[in-house]
């Protein structure tokens, strides 16, 4: 039993899959004999289509295959209707998958097939951008969000292009092989890649499918407006509900209170700027918001185990 399924669609852009095929196949190789099994499949079971129209071989139809423990769907050539047709008999698959607690990740113009398997209702995802408006028109339930790159909630990852795909293998790395072997693939396999966007927010993407408007809009502003000065009042006047109201329903949507919300925030921001720049400590500091120094290494170190400089060197 296949423990990754490669999902290529009828007509590929190859490089969606075959990159796939290198990261996870590369990386379960270096756990020997209990490596993950990688399985490349297609919709029917036939050889997918590159750009060029060149065959791409599969393993097998996904239809045939028993549930795995990450599926990861490459990206089409920006065709929802055409994606969706060639691709319907790979629907039971991926619902099967859902259903069992697989990690499914989409990339490109892929979060059309998981929206018609019903498996993002309700859930935050991001698409190739130019197709967010047709996303958000054919799925109604899904909470599109086309300006994001990654968007990880719960099992379900997506992803907008092939540079965030980078980012999204390696996370799926640390995931079944831990923080070690996503280190060591994100030096060898991507080591000349620099992201352009900011990753932090990613870490709260399971915390979006509440079904609360309002906290969703509050959590959406605070993502842009962190490193503000921010009161629970002002924030509450903001969004015309009192600031017991805005505590309430915040934390029965989240499970945190918004001010913890907000520190966990800046923390994460502050990683991924300590992972990805070279900005100072302290910089980095105050680019998230923080003006106390101490206040911000205690809250490196409470939410994250470590100080932001033990941080900086795990990445170097």
């Amino acid at each position: 039993m296949p423990d990754c399924v490669l999902l290529a669609p009828a007509t590929a852009i190859t490089a969606t899959v075959t990159l796939a095929s290198d990261v996870l196949g590369t990386t379960a190789g270096w756990a020997g004999p209990d490596a993950d099994r990688v399985v490349v499949a297609s919709a029917d079971g036939q050889p997918a289509r590159g750009g060029d129209g060149r065959p791409m071989a599969v393993d097998a139809a996904a239809d045939d295959l028993p549930p795995a423990d990450v599926v990861w769907i490459g990206s089409s050539w920006g065709d929802p209707a055409r994606l969706l047709e060639e691709n319907a008999a790979a629907i039971p698959f991926l619902r099967r998958s859902h259903e069992r607690g697989a990690t499914i990740a989409a990339v490109g113009d892929a979060p059309f097939l998981l929206a018609e398997a019903g498996i993002l209702d309700g859930r935050p995802a991001t698409v190739f951008p130019p197709l967010g408006a047709e996303l958000r028109r054919r799925y109604p339930a899904v909470d599109v969000q086309e300006q994001r790159h990654v968007v990880l909630a719960g099992t379900t990852c997506t992803a907008s292009g092939l540079a965030a795909a980078c980012d999204l293998l390696v996370r799926l790395v640390e995931q079944r092989a831990g923080r070690a072997a996503a280190e060591r693939a994100a030096d060898v396999l991507f080591v000349d890649l620099r992201r352009s966007y900011d990753a932090g927010p990613c870490a709260f993407d399971a915390q979006r499918a509440h079904g609360d408007a309002l906290v969703a809009r509050i959590q959406r502003w605070l993502e842009e407006h962190y490193a503000e000065p921010i009161e629970l009042c002002e924030v509450a006047d903001r969004f015309a509900v009192s600031p017991r109201t805005l505590t309430r329903r915040f934390r029965a949507a989240t499970g945190e209170l918004p001010s913890a919300y907000l520190q966990r925030l800046r923390v994460e921001m502050a990683r991924d700027l300590l992972r990805r720049t070279s900005l100072s400590v302290r910089d980095v500091m105050l680019r998230v918001g923080y003006r106390d120094r101490g206040a911000f290494l205690d809250a490196f170190r409470r939410h994250l185990g470590h100080l932001p400089a033990q941080e900086r060197r795990a990445v170097r």
